[in-house]
């Protein structure tokens, strides 16, 4: 805890003090948006290898409910509470190995996403060179992948399913500091970076309500989980270049530290390695180093008017991420990983049409182990290695939405989902709909 309010204060103490009593306008105003999904989702015509043949699966999230209290034109305070389920995968109906065929509103959470104070200074910005300077600290979310920050809402993929791989990915709930700085061009446009060091939030923000889930600790392991701001994200991203018209970019870095554990298990099979006991298993003590690439590119048709009373307004998204020992593990326990993602959306008027494709795979390198280890392992620690199982997945959706009026919209998406494991397809169709309510003020 106390090195919890440590990093916290400083990160504001490095708030420059010399900014101009412009900055300092003490006018105090809440502003924010809550944006809540109800969202059912059922699995059909799964492949016979499944737990179970057919789930469904209803809830309701607080996707953004995000209140900002802004003092000055320079200084804010953002606070973002996480309302949703604890599982909310509808794939197979197969929760935590459970084979539920029917998941309506499992395990609600209230907890703190994020609660964090910024600062932006766009005049001490422009003394150094720079169009805007800024600082933050406290509790966030990392900006790594369109999906998860970034250039925020219009970086979003279309779809219900979409996020389905996209999650596996997101890092949140991260204590630190970081600063940002912004540059603008008239021919060149506009590309700020952001950089942030951090680590899993351990405090009693960690904490929820209604129902409970495991609180974080350091003890637990993991990546990034450290308990000292020695992990970090880099994000690079830019829009408006008059030499590439309708394009966006972003560009990110992200390493997670090795987590550490009180009392390792330690082996030595091809290499050393450490992994901790816990009661929901077994973590890996290794570094992550991943890296990201997303694209959108926006282009508008106009037709006759007389015809058409809406332009069509096309744009399509793609990433590519990259994840070299994914979430730390390493030895026999070792993971690569890469994640493609792409969609093309049309919009017409109130009504959106999308195809989204998805791709997850993993890359479990060759182990030199023997029979006798990998049966130690199992034997000992309670888990089996996989060996020489690379296998990839896909995701194939294609989502129809409609917006009703300014502040309510909905969606209604067809996916179908493919693994491939040990060269066996497993097969299995998803369909789900969406009901969204959002607000401003």
């Amino acid at each position: 805890m106390t090195r919890t309010i440590k990093y916290f204060l400083f990160s504001l103490i490095i708030i420059p003090i010399s900014a101009q009593a412009g900055d300092w306008d003490w006018n105090p105003r809440l502003m924010g948006e809550i944006e809540l999904e109800t969202e059912f989702g059922r699995n059909y015509d799964t492949d016979p290898a499944y737990t179970s043949r057919t789930s469904n699966n209803l809830f309701s999230e607080c996707d953004d409910c995000i209140f900002r209290m802004r003092f000055t034109s320079a200084l804010t305070a953002t606070l973002n509470v996480g309302f949703e389920p604890l599982h909310e995968e509808i794939e197979t109906g197969d929760v935590q190995g459970g084979n539920v065929p029917n998941i309506i509103y499992n395990s609600m959470i209230l907890y703190v996403k994020e609660a964090f104070i910024r600062y932006q200074n766009n005049r001490v910005g422009r003394e150094i060179g720079i169009d805007e300077i800024g600082f933050f600290g406290g509790k966030f979310n990392s900006t790594f992948g369109l999906q998860n920050g970034g250039l925020r809402e219009e970086n979003e993929f279309p779809g219900i399913f979409s996020e389905e791989f996209l999650e596996d990915y997101e890092h949140e709930e991260l204590i630190g500091f970081g600063g940002e700085v912004a540059y603008k061009h008239r021919l060149l446009g506009n590309h700020s970076l952001t950089a942030a060091a951090f680590y899993e939030d351990n405090s009693f923000l960690n904490k929820t309500a209604i129902s409970n889930r495991y609180r974080n600790h350091t003890w637990r392991g993991g990546a990034s989980n450290t308990g000292s701001p020695n992990s970090f994200f880099l994000t690079l991203e830019g829009e408006d270049m008059t030499f590439l018209q309708g394009v966006r970019y972003e560009i990110g870095v992200r390493h997670l530290h090795r987590g550490y554990c009180e009392t390792p298990n330690r082996f030595t099979y091809p290499a050393p390695f450490a992994i901790c006991r816990q009661k929901e298993g077994l973590r890996p003590t290794g570094s992550e180093t991943a890296y990201a690439i997303g694209l959108v590119y926006n282009k508008a048709f106009f037709f006759d008017r007389k015809k058409f009373q809406h332009p069509l307004d096309m744009k399509f998204m793609f990433e590519f991420a990259k994840f070299n020992h994914w979430a730390g593990a390493s030895s026999v326990f070792k993971q690569n990983r890469h994640y493609i993602t792409s969609s093309l959306r049309g919009r017409y008027g109130k009504t959106d049409l999308s195809f989204n494709h998805s791709r997850r795979y993993i890359d479990i390198p060759h182990r030199f182990i023997s029979d006798d280890e990998i049966e130690d392992l199992e034997d000992n620690m309670g888990v089996e290695p996989e060996i020489d199982k690379d296998h990839g997945s896909d995701i194939f959706e294609v989502n129809l939405a409609y917006r009703f009026n300014p502040n309510w919209s909905g969606s209604i998406s067809w996916a179908t989902m493919q693994e491939m494991e040990e060269r066996i397809h497993l097969d299995s169709n998803n369909i789900g709909m969406q009901l969204n309510y959002r607000y401003f003020f």
